[in-house]
């Protein structure tokens, strides 16, 4: 899978595991978050530095939120590498009308519902 959608599961849960050891320290010892943030802000910067720069986005690409999964042997989740782009295409609507959009995929899509969210470019007359 591309590397930014790993490296973006991997910043989620070190900001994750970093707030909950934050309160875990902040109980245990009695220290304010003022005292222990300083050095929780050092380790979030080592993490965010040795992240790899993301690849420029050639199609079919996009992160789908609802193909994240937690993996409980390593504490950590990460995305499926499932793209849900189609090709661009132009469609005139008049004002107040409806449009029907579709997208074939070449993957299993799950039973249950899911929402899509569609962008749309602005400028219409």
């Amino acid at each position: 899978s591309p590397p930014d959608y790993d490296e973006r599961s991997h910043l989620h849960d070190a900001f994750t595991q970093m707030t909950h050891a934050l309160q875990e320290l902040a109980a245990a010892q009695g220290e304010s978050f003022e005292v222990a943030f300083p050095d929780a802000a050092e380790k979030m910067k080592k993490v965010i530095t040795q992240l790899k720069e993301a690849q420029a986005c050639i199609p079919p690409c996009g992160l789908q939120e609802f193909a994240r999964r937690f993996l409980c042997s390593g504490c950590y989740s990460r995305v499926c590498d499932l793209p849900l782009d189609c090709p661009v295409q132009d469609v005139t609507v008049i004002r107040g009308d409806q449009a029907m959009f579709s997208c074939i995929v070449n993957f299993q899509l799950p039973k249950e519902e899911i929402t899509y969210s569609w962008k749309f470019a602005g400028g219409g007359v």
